[in-house]
């Protein structure tokens, strides 16, 4: 298989090394070795990925390096997201007795690479950036955005800036325009320096808790479609996210979600709260985790997606997470946790829904690293808890979806 260009990797520039140049390959020790990882990374990827019969045949002969830095752009984080999330799984694996874990990596899911530079790496350097599957994707998707930007439907859910006042004007609105009815309870914000008595301000992202989202019937009803739905998947068919997750199934865009009203009345709920249109919004997909008791350990996850910087419907700016159960388990256990905001975790309540954004409030097509997350496991007793993932695209998502971009 011709991978295209070898990769350069220059010696480190020390002035303790005999050879040292000033002004010449300024390149760091730390910086050498995320270069000689993301080599070897990829030499794998080549080796054992792009030999899977899974993979097209296409795929395959493009997936080259077109220049000798392709290497190097792609441990400076070109590709959109680091080493570790690149065309591999986004999860970082914890020991989940250790709340203290220092293998946790604060930027493990910053994003500073551009469009640009994505789309740059994508057209020439793909095997570095180790995402040679997405090629089919991108070539087809990117830049297939609505082409009627009048419409409300195609505008954008949100602008950069615009995220910290949409959740500040509903934390101190009146109970007529706030979200008062959900009983919400801000479990994190921004604090300001006036607020933060004898201390620092603090940019926290948002993390809402709303008590009361859904009634009974409601909660009942989205049980039902998701027992429905996973009969009807094959095992293929079901997105895996980590050892905890016992199952997965999406609403499609068929007759199944789409007749349904009770569906249909919460998801046009969720685009009033989320200031969206229904348009904006994912399709609901129903998760349920159990007791993980083959692994101890949850893995940290994260809702932005690089390839979402070439899709049309652009990055998943806001997620929603709606719990469909109590813990069930004599240990508890199951809950929502956000390791970077002061291990903060969240119980399951039926009907209780989370609400918080992936993307920075002064780039939206960054990410904000703050807000990676994991499902704790439940600690003992079997049983279950099921919950519901609704995701605010920045753009049109029902548009991208029936053109096969979503």
């Amino acid at each position: 298989m011709d991978t295209g260009k070898h990769q350069l990797l220059p010696k480190i520039n020390s002035p303790y090394d005999k050879s040292y140049k000033e002004g010449v390959n300024p390149m760091t020790n730390a910086e050498f070795q995320k270069l000689a990882s993301t080599a070897r990374e990829m030499d794998r990827y080549a080796r054992y990925a792009l030999t899977d019969p899974s993979v097209p045949p296409k795929a395959r002969e493009r997936c080259r390096n077109e220049f000798r830095m392709c290497a190097e752009w792609a441990s400076r984080g070109m590709c959109g997201l680091p080493p570790t999330a690149m065309g591999l799984s986004m999860l970082l694996p914890r020991d989940d007795n250790d709340n203290n874990n220092d293998d946790v990596d604060d930027n493990a899911f910053d994003n500073r690479a551009g469009p640009n530079d994505v789309l740059f790496m994508m057209n020439n350097c793909p095997l570095a950036c180790r995402m040679c599957e997405e090629l089919e994707s991108f070539h087809k998707c990117a830049g297939r955005r609505h082409p009627s930007p009048s419409l409300a439907a195609a505008r954008p859910s949100f602008r950069s800036g615009e995220l910290h006042s949409f959740f500040e004007e509903k934390r101190v609105s009146e109970e007529d325009d706030g979200w008062a009815e959900y009983e919400p309870l801000f479990a994190s914000r921004p604090i300001a320096e006036e607020e933060k008595e004898g201390g620092d301000a603090y940019d926290d992202p948002y993390v809402v808790v709303l008590r009361k989202f859904l009634s009974e019937e409601e909660v009942n009803h989205l049980r039902t479609m998701a027992i429905v739905l996973t009969a009807q998947m094959t095992t293929s068919d079901s997105p895996s996210r980590n050892t905890a997750y016992a199952g997965s199934a999406r609403c499609n865009n068929d007759d199944t979600c789409n007749s349904d009203d009770i569906y249909q009345r919460i998801m046009h709920r969720i685009s009033l709260l989320t200031n969206s249109t229904i348009y904006h919004l994912e399709s609901m997909e129903f998760v349920q985790f159990g007791s993980n008791t083959q692994h101890q350990t949850t893995s940290y996850q994260h809702n932005f997606q690089v390839n979402s910087l070439w899709k049309p419907a652009g990055p998943r700016v806001l997620t929603l997470f709606v719990f469909l159960s109590d813990t069930t388990s004599e240990g508890g256990g199951g809950e929502l946790g956000f390791p970077h905001l002061d291990w903060l975790r969240i119980r399951p309540k039926k009907g209780m829904v989370v609400l918080w954004p992936n993307v920075r409030n002064d780039n939206i097509l960054e990410s904000d690293s703050s807000t990676a997350f994991e499902h704790l496991p439940l600690k003992k007793g079997g049983g279950s808890v099921m919950g519901a993932y609704v995701h605010v695209r920045l753009h049109n998502w029902t548009d991208a979806s029936l053109r096969g971009c979503a």
